[in-house]
């Protein structure tokens, strides 16, 4: 009991220091470092959770408004204190056009324009919700291009899975029949009709879409001539190692974030392992 409680007060002290080092100004930070405790109450009181708040927060060198929901504050805190979309040999080769697939509002987008300004980002997010905030987050920023689509095996309309409570989870598949949810119609391409409608070679996929990972990127040719990708999987060891061998001719590092999620780092090059002993190195 004791142990679980200085947990719950680790993790609430980590998200208000990542409020107050990103918020720009004192209502800011108050409103970011109080956004944990703010979802969980709301939660299990007035759905607080669906609301929306506007904080000013220090991207870079210039400040910017960022919109989001309490529940996008796991995000938030995530991305600034692990930058789990970043990778050593993107510094040497810096990538010129990017697709970012689940862009959700558009945090990842905006750490990966902030690191490579000079990029093209076409950033991908079926659901209307995620998809209008993103839009606000993303709007002054030149050279990021936005679609309101998912990723699928097969182009046309699916039914898409939104999470009330983790908008995050949204999902063309789902594993949460308890969740509270509702379906709603999206529009769906093929990964290779995502690749080609970028305009040009693309350097770099960012992934982050709920359980279409294995059956989209399978599909797809123009994956292998993509240098780098990164992405989340909430996954079993078996499914990233059955994810891994769809690229041969890539090197590649898995890091275990939580019993069921990995971070996948992909970039061109030969195999030098078997990807049976590289996955040992796991943690």
């Amino acid at each position: 009991m004791l142990n679980t409680l200085l947990r719950k007060f680790r993790t609430l002290l980590e998200f208000a220091q990542t409020g107050f080092h990103l918020g720009s100004n004192l209502r800011s930070r108050c409103s970011l470092a109080w956004m944990l405790p703010r979802f969980k109450w709301g939660l299990k009181r007035w759905n607080l959770n669906s609301r929306k708040f506007v904080v000013n927060i220090r991207l870079g060198r210039k400040p910017q408004l960022l919109h989001l929901r309490p529940p996008d504050i796991f995000i938030l805190n995530e991305i600034h204190r692990g930058d789990p979309y970043w990778m050593p040999q993107l510094c040497a080769d810096p990538p010129r056009r990017i697709v970012d697939l689940g862009a959700h509002i558009g945090l990842a987008t905006l750490w990966l324009k902030r690191r490579l300004p000079a990029a093209e980002i076409h950033a991908y997010e079926p659901c209307a919700e995620s998809f209008h905030l993103l839009s606000l987050n993303t709007r002054f920023h030149p050279g990021i291009f936005l679609h309101q689509a998912a990723v699928g095996e097969k182009a046309g309309v699916s039914m898409l899975h939104v999470y009330e409570d983790s908008p995050a989870s949204n999902s063309l598949v789902t594993d949460k029949p308890e969740a509270r949810k509702r379906k709603v119609a999206c529009r769906v391409f093929t990964l290779d009709e995502i690749l080609e409608t970028a305009g040009g070679a693309v350097d770099l996929v960012k992934f982050d879409v709920e359980g279409i990972e294995t059956p989209a990127f399978s599909r797809s040719r123009r994956i292998q001539q993509v240098p780098y990708i990164i992405g989340e999987m909430k996954a079993s060891q078996t499914r990233v190692l059955e994810f891994l061998r769809l690229f041969p001719d890539h090197r590649h590092e898995c890091k275990r974030v939580t019993r069921s999620t990995s971070m996948i780092y992909l970039w061109a090059g030969s195999r030098t392992e078997a990807l049976e002993r590289e996955l040992t190195s796991v943690s």
